[in-house]
């Protein structure tokens, strides 16, 4: 009797170290299931006369199944996670790509969009920018208003890079109506034909 008692005292302490919070589900469903075919295999063995090793084939067994059953649910955990994480960047991508830049309030404010206008653009799309002192000094610099730039910080759908924010394109604004400006003009390579010199002897 007293080998069974022992056998189930170890049982008992294997399914309580099964709990542990730094177990996976394998190392815990393995430890649980030795415990549990371990008190198995010791019912069955003293039935038959043979307590020991009963115990030490429902231990392995049990083991066996336990560790099984826990791969298969860290597998079901690890699966969720991904899924989590590729729905969680997707949206990150999109929220990205459809956020306004920095650049294009610049450009809106040079071509005289009102602030109203870009306030509501920012707030329905969200806006990608670093946010930094520099930042405030360079929109302040191309003209953006105080109401502009606080709706660009308080909007509530800022979206940040993972990595650093690319430097803002600036756009010079439009001349005024009825000038024409005239760049430097462009003279390409010269190209003629020479008549060949042949030398007389």
């Amino acid at each position: 009797m007293k080998p069974t008692i022992s056998i189930l005292s170890f049982a008992l302490i294997a399914t309580g170290l099964a709990g542990c919070a730094n177990m996976n589900n394998t190392q815990s469903g393995a430890l649980a299931g030795t415990g549990l075919g371990a008190v198995t295999g010791a019912i069955i063995g003293e039935a038959t006369g043979h307590p020991g090793a009963g115990a030490a084939i429902g231990a392995a067994t049990g083991a066996v199944a336990g560790s099984l059953v826990g791969n298969a649910e860290d597998q079901k955990e690890e699966r969720e996670v991904a899924v989590a994480h590729a729905q969680y960047e997707t949206a990150r991508q999109e929220a990205i790509a459809r956020a306004i830049t920095e650049s294009e309030v610049v450009r809106m404010t040079q071509h005289h969009v009102g602030d109203e206008v870009i306030i509501n653009a920012i707030r329905t799309r969200g806006c990608l920018w670093d946010s930094t002192p520099d930042a405030l000094i360079r929109l302040k610099q191309q003209g953006v208003s105080d109401r502009v730039i606080q709706a660009m910080q308080t909007t509530g759908v800022h979206v940040s890079t993972a990595g650093p924010v690319p430097p803002p394109v600036y756009y010079a604004p439009p001349p005024p109506a009825g000038v024409v400006v005239v760049g430097p003009g462009y003279y390409g390579p010269r190209y003629g034909y020479r008549r060949p010199y042949y030398r007389h002897w």
